[in-house]
C-alpha cells in the first residue's frame, strides 16, 4: 500500500521555556482545545538533549493526541530554519508490549521514499549522468519495448504522468522468494509487467509503478543497485545514520496490522510480511530516526529557498515544478498544497504506509518550518489524521516559535 494524498546552539533555560509556554498561549490565531490541555497537564514546557542539542520536548502532546486515537506508538517534531526545533515520542514499540519507544527509534516512512528516489535523480543529473527529459527507451533499446514509451520522460515518472501500472503485490511476494537481488527483480517486473504493453494513463495516476520503473531506469545507466546510490546520494551527504531499508529490526518498534477481535497486532520484522517486497524500493521501502526525518525535511526547505549547502543546481528546482494544467499539484515525490489547515500559505508535504506504519513530513516556505510525525500503526488512514493534526498544533504553537523563528529569507 502507499500514499501520496550538528548545530550546538544554547541549551533552552527551563524558566524562559515555562514563561514562553504559559504567557504565550494567548497568542495562538485560534484557540486550539489539545494545546490548552497540553498547557493544564505539563508544569512548564520540557525541553530534552539529543545528539548534542537540547530540544523543546514535545512527548506529552503526543501522549494526547495518542491517547485520543488508537496508535500503540506515535512520534513527531518540528524544524525551524536549519535546527530541529523540537520532538517527542509516546507509546510502546509493540501494542502487546510495555516497552516504550525512544527517540532514538526508527520509523518506516513509505512512500516519503519517492521524494528521495526523486531527489537522487536530481543528483545524478547534476552529475550528467541523465536528464529530465531522459525517456525510457533512451535507456532500454531492447526491441520488444511498446513504442508508447519512447516519450516517457524521466520527469513525467516522478509527476505520476509516466503510465506505469501498479504492481501486483501477490506476485512480487512470489518473485521475493527467488531471492534474487532487488535490482534483478526490478529489471524483470519492467520488462513481465510494464513495458511490453503501452503507458497505462499518460493523465496523473499515482502508481508505485512509476518509480520502481525510475529506479530501475538509475540503476541501468549507472549499473548500481538503487539502494548503494541512495545511501551515497542522499544518507551520507545529509548524514542520515539512521536510515536503512525495510522495516526497521531488531530493538525497535515493530509494524501492526488491523485485528477486528484485538486491534493493533504486531507483525514480526524479520518476516516476508513486514514490509513491501524490496523490488518496491524507490517507491516506498526506507527507515529512519525521528530526527533525521526533520533533518531530511529541514534540507528540502533550504533547498526550495535556495539554501542547502548539500544540493546544488538547476535539476533539484523541478522537484517543485507543477506542469502547467496539470491534474493534481503533484510535483517531484511532493505535493504543493496551499490550502492546507495547518499553515497559511505553501505547505509542501508527502505520507507515506506500506499499510502497516504512517509517516507523514512537510515543510512550509512562507514560515521557514518544517514538519515530522510517525506511527507504527496505520489504522486505515487515522494514523494520517492524528499527523496532520500534530502539524497544525506545532504551527500554531507560539512559544516554540518565539524562541526559534527567524526571519524568512
Amino acid at each position: 500500500m502507499t500514499m501520496w494524498n550538528e548545530s550546538t546552539e544554547r541549551p533552552l533555560p527551563r524558566v524562559l521555556l515555562g514563561f514562553l509556554f504559559f504567557g504565550s498561549l494567548s497568542c495562538i490565531p485560534k484557540p486550539d482545545p489539545v494545546i490548552a490541555e497540553w498547557g493544564s497537564v505539563v508544569p512548564e514546557l520540557r525541553s530534552t538533549e539529543l545528539n548534542g542539542e537540547t530540544l523543546v520536548d514535545i512527548s506529552d502532546l503526543l501522549d494526547i493526541e495518542r491517547s485520543n486515537s488508537n496508535l500503540p506508538a506515535l512520534g513527531g517534531g518540528m524544524v525551524i530554519g536549519d535546527r530541529v526545533v523540537a520532538m517527542g515520542v509516546s507509546g510502546t514499540r509493540k501494542a502487546t508490549g510495555t516497552k516504550e519507544v525512544t527517540l532514538e527509534d526508527k520509523w518506516h516512512i513509505g512512500s516519503i521514499t519517492k521524494s528521495i528516489t526523486a531527489t537522487l535523480t536530481a543528483s545524478l543529473i547534476e552529475d550528467g549522468i541523465l536528464s529530465w527529459d531522459t525517456t525510457v527507451t533512451d535507456v532500454f533499446q531492447e526491441p520488444e519495448i511498446d513504442p508508447g514509451w519512447t516519450d516517457v520522460r524521466a520527469i513525467d515518472l516522478v509527476r505520476h504522468l509516466g503510465g506505469a501500472p501498479e504492481p501486483n503485490m501477490a506476485a512480487l511476494f512470489k518473485g521475493r522468494m527467488s531471492e534474487q537481488p532487488a535490482e534483478a527483480e526490478r529489471r524483470d517486473w519492467i520488462f513481465r509487467d510494464a513495458l511490453l504493453e503501452p503507458p497505462r494513463n499518460r493523465k496523473f495516476h499515482y502508481t508505485n509503478g512509476n518509480y520502481i520503473l525510475l529506479g530501475a531506469m538509475l540503476e541501468e545507466l549507472t549499473q548500481t543497485p538503487w539502494q548503494t546510490l541512495t545511501r551515497e546520494r542522499i544518507f551520507e551527504p545529509l548524514g542520515l545514520s539512521s536510515a536503512g531499508f525495510g522495516a526497521p529490526k531488531d530493538d525497535q518498534p515493530w509494524g501492526h496490522i488491523p485485528s477486528e477481535h484485538s486491534g493493533p497486532t504486531p507483525i514480526f520484522p524479520g518476516g516476508l510480511l513486514a514490509d513491501n517486497p524490496p523490488v518496491l524500493g524507490p517507491a516506498g521501502t526506507v527507515h529512519m530516526s525521528l530526527y533525521d526525518l526533520g533533518r531530511y525535511a529541514m534540507e528540502h526547505l533550504a533547498l526550495y529557498s535556495g539554501n542547502s549547502d548539500v544540493w546544488q543546481g538547476e535539476a533539484f528546482k523541478r522537484l517543485y515544478e507543477i506542469p502547467e494544467n496539470a491534474d493534481r499539484a503533484y510535483a517531484g515525490g511532493w505535493i504543493l498544497d496551499d490550502d492546507n489547515p495547518a499553515v497559511e500559505g505553501l505547505l509542501i508535504h508527502h505520507n507515506g504506509s506500506n499499510s502497516m506504519w504512517l509517516a507523514k513530513v512537510g515543510f512550509a516556505p512562507d514560515r521557514n518550518m518544517g514538519f515530522f510525525c510517525a506511527s507504527n500503526y496505520f489504522d486505515k488512514g487515522k494514523a494520517d489524521v492524528v499527523c496532520q493534526n500534530l502539524f497544525t498544533h506545532l504551527a500554531n504553537f507560539a512559544p516554540i516559535q518565539e524562541k526559534f523563528l527567524e526571519a524568512t529569507p
